[in-house]
């Protein structure tokens, strides 16, 4: 798993009951599974993390059974102090240890889409789900960049342009700093994805995507 700072997962569940991308998240899940939630069952949220849409999830509907699986170890600890009786597990969507059909529903938010980042035709970076990454300016070719965030299997997601005096910073009388550049962004049904060369994207939520925008 991508290194992340060591109070990462602590603030991520301090948080996920109140931010935004959390909010919107279940806002938007429950539009598209509607009264799906309702009928209970058995539910895996796979990539769970802290926990906090799998808790969302189980007080949408009877679930008999609530799972979760997450690569973090330290994620599923803070995960088990609000879901006792869930049964978490360390363990990637590439080897998940539960036999076929074993839930009535499955979710995963912002876990199941790599992406490649390219610049002026050379791929430079493969992000991976749920992860933020930096690019720097020594690995980029001169300017002007043409970026573009494309799938596995070449699909162009979003696109970028960053011309020379684009990103500037300026200091002013009171000490505070301003931040220009470019950004683009795409809401996909399975996340959000920012590409940004300057200060990053803020809100809003996120929105509900359409069919088949995660395919690789």
């Amino acid at each position: 798993m991508r290194d992340v700072p060591p109070d990462y997962f602590e603030h991520l569940d301090a948080v996920e009951e109140r931010h935004w991308w959390h909010l919107g998240m279940r806002a938007v899940s429950a539009a598209l599974l509607g009264e799906r939630l309702q009928r209970g069952g058995a539910v895996l949220d796979a990539g769970c993390g802290t926990g906090g849409f799998l808790r969302w999830t189980l007080l949408q509907g009877p679930f008999e059974r609530a799972c979760g699986l997450d690569p973090s170890a330290e994620a599923l600890e803070l995960a088990r102090r609000r879901l006792p009786t869930a049964e978490l597990v360390p363990a990637t969507l590439a080897g998940v240890p539960f036999d076929d059909l074993s839930f009535d529903l499955v979710v995963s938010n912002g876990t199941t889409l790599r992406v490649t980042i390219v610049v002026n035709g050379m791929a430079l970076r493969t992000i991976q789900p749920q992860t933020d990454e930096t690019v720097f300016v020594k690995d980029l070719p001169p300017l002007p960049w043409a970026v573009e965030a494309r799938t596995s299997a070449g699909r162009a997601l979003l696109s970028m342009s960053v011309r020379a005096g684009d990103v500037w910073e300026t200091t002013r009388p009171d000490g505070s700093h301003e931040l220009n550049g470019d950004a683009n962004r795409v809401d996909l049904s399975c996340g959000r994805l920012d590409i940004w060369s300057g200060p990053p994207l803020l809100g809003p939520a996120p929105g509900p995507g359409s069919p088949g925008d995660c395919s690789p």
